[in-house]
């Protein structure tokens, strides 16, 4: 009984366990405007992709913002990518609907007491024999 419960238990929260890998950031550049920014282009919950007129020049760390251009902060908004570990609190995509969390809250609760209602029975059979 104890390793299904275990097994369960690691189950339900192995989704949890694995979280989002940001991609790196970079800096990009509009030669335009003479402006850079550093940008992040997101993780497995979240894209950002360049503006219209921006270029990505490298990785932040690797390169600097170019001599002559004035840094700013830019502020994209994110498309989301709908997986359900997303959605979990703690990712960056759990922002876009809170809702998935409880479902997910209570389904487990629902299986967890079937599960142990299923085991107890079979114990009380097993003690009639």
């Amino acid at each position: 009984m104890k390793k299904i419960l275990l097994f369960l238990f690691t189950l339900l929260l192995l989704p949890k366990m694995s979280l989002a890998g940001p991609i790196p950031q970079q800096y990009i550049i509009n030669s335009d405007t003479k402006q850079c920014a550093e940008f992040f282009a997101g993780d497995e919950c979240v894209i950002y992709e360049v503006p219209e007129d921006w270029q990505i020049i490298g990785e932040l760390g690797e390169v600097k913002c170019p001599a002559g251009y004035n840094k700013i902060n830019l502020k994209l908004k994110g498309k989301p990518v709908w997986r359900m570990f997303c959605l979990w609190p703690g990712y960056s995509g759990s922002n876009y609907t809170f809702y998935y969390f409880w479902s997910r809250v209570i389904m487990a609760a629902v299986i967890l007491g079937l599960i142990l209602m299923i085991l107890i029975i079979i114990k009380k059979r097993n003690k009639k024999k």
